[in-house]
């Protein structure tokens, strides 16, 4: 799975859009069986995980594009310039 899924998450915003449409789109197919009661801590860490994982996504999203344009930029460059990678 890792193999399958690390080039193209790291180097396309598309591929990460299409996983999370195809995660929402199972979701809605799947039954709901039982519902679970949750204690106060586990509701509070989720709704904390629930804003920092989407702020590191985006953030390492955002890191990967501006490297990928980066190195784009380099490969263009006619007379080879090492200072762009800086």
């Amino acid at each position: 799975l890792h193999s399958q899924t690390e080039y193209p998450f790291y180097h396309s915003l598309i591929h990460w859009i299409t996983f999370i449409i195809l995660i929402y789109w199972v979701d809605q197919r799947t039954p709901r069986l039982k519902q679970a009661s949750l204690s106060g801590v586990t509701k509070t860490l989720t709704r904390v995980m629930s804003l920092f994982i989407p702020i590191l996504v985006i953030t390492y999203m955002v890191a990967s594009l501006h490297t990928n344009y980066v190195l784009a930029k380099f490969e263009k460059s006619d007379p080879v310039d090492v200072t762009i990678l800086e």
